[in-house]
């Protein structure tokens, strides 16, 4: 039996369905066979960057706020706009380079304080180890990390009908429940078109029938988070009948 199965918005990314069960059998064994993704989003609406700075006497001023839009690139040209600020008495706050390797250079032309920056804000633009009230004194130059524009060319689909897997990520212990592994370099524009059965071997599971009646899918991206998509997903879950299983004895 072959589900497929479409995604509605305004979470695109998250799919729910009932399934109907052909056979008489305890359990079933199913696994992704294809899935159909694009417009994924490297940031957000949501996402933004806040810093405030002092003036050469040391006293400070209002949190300057970079808010993004959703948008599927985030360019080095950009980075002007996030943090060039120029306020009307003291002048441009920051001044913006990108080295041969594209990592961001910020050199201070005022004491800096980075007060708060979104996960996805910091990778896009390689300030994903600052916002914990990181100060930068004027005159300093800093090499930041090289941004990670290539969000998406990791990607999961994680159910509760998966099986769990350890995972740590920047220090952090996840245990997502992977039905489906996803390795895709994206092009800007470019649709996600990946048969799993081509490409690799798919990730098969086997529980219980009842269980399998009402599925639940979520696209996440490498950190384990859920990407934000501006269009319609589909899946495509292929489902057999499947023995009992047997017992492990150790």
């Amino acid at each position: 039996m072959i589900l497929s199965l479409q995604s509605t918005g305004p979470d695109y990314n998250h799919l729910r369905a009932n399934v109907q069960i052909p056979w008489n059998c305890e359990y079933v064994e199913y696994y992704v066979e294809s899935i159909n993704v694009r417009d994924i989003c490297v940031v957000t609406d949501e996402d933004y960057i806040e810093y405030y700075y002092e003036d050469p006497h040391g006293f400070t001023h209002d949190t300057h706020r970079y808010q993004f839009k959703d948008s599927y690139h985030v360019k080095p040209e950009q980075f002007r706009n996030i943090f060039e600020h120029v306020d009307p008495l003291l002048g441009q706050v920051m001044t913006v380079a990108v080295d041969s390797t594209l990592r961001l250079q910020l050199q201070m032309n005022l004491t800096v304080h980075f007060e708060e920056i979104t996960r996805l804000a910091g990778l896009v633009t390689g300030l994903q180890h600052e916002g914990g009230g990181e100060i930068y004194d004027a005159g300093d130059t800093i090499t930041f990390e090289r941004p990670v524009k290539s969000l998406y060319d990791k990607l999961y689909l994680v159910s509760k009908q998966g099986q769990s897997i350890q995972s740590s990520v920047e220090g952090k212990e996840y245990t997502p429940s992977i039905i489906a592994s996803i390795d895709y370099p994206i092009r800007e524009g470019t649709p996600i078109l990946y048969n799993f059965e081509m490409y690799g071997k798919p990730i098969k599971n086997i529980m219980n029938t009842d269980s399998f009646k009402q599925i639940e899918l979520e696209l996440v991206d490498f950190q384990y988070q859920p990407v934000k998509l501006m269009s319609p997903m589909f899946v495509t879950i292929r489902v057999n009948p499947a023995d009992t299983p047997k017992m492990k004895l150790h």
